[in-house]
């Protein structure tokens, strides 16, 4: 199984690293905002987009190039913008997709989990207080990161 982990550079990502004991044995990859060598898997950073047009339908077009050539089967997310076009690409090509809120939301949703949430087939939060914030597709397991 491939998986692609998409977040921005620091606590999101982060977050998706401390995944890496339940990722062993599967062709993983990341799709990021910056190159950083701490992280264990091979990547892809993206430029940080400030929000024009533009730069929004740059970082789509590479990441669909990204998601062209590695064929992931799961696209897995605990956020930021970056995180948005790989949700969206996704419906197109067919690429299961996990959304996962950060920890440190407990009764507000964040900005790209409320745009994540129509495209994820699995959207985990790890407060039951932010139940409430998102429809009924969302599920609390306790803390995931």
């Amino acid at each position: 199984m491939r998986i692609c982990l998409v977040a921005s550079i620091g606590g999101h990502l982060t977050e998706l690293i401390r995944l890496k004991d339940g990722l062993l044995g599967y062709d993983t990859f990341v799709i990021t905002n910056s190159l950083n060598r701490a992280i264990p898997y091979r990547q892809y950073p993206l430029p940080v987009p400030p929000f024009t047009l533009w730069r929004v339908l740059m970082t789509c077009f590479h990441s669909l190039i990204i998601l062209l050539r590695e064929k992931p089967d799961v696209i897995v997310s605990s956020g930021a913008e970056i995180a948005v076009p790989a949700f969206l690409l996704s419906r197109f090509l067919g690429i299961k997709t996990i959304f996962i809120e950060t920890v440190t939301r407990f009764d507000n949703p964040t900005i790209s989990g409320r745009l994540c949430y129509p495209f994820s087939d699995v959207f985990l939060v790890q407060h039951r207080e932010l139940l409430k914030a998102y429809g009924p597709r969302a599920q609390y397991r306790g803390r995931v990161l």
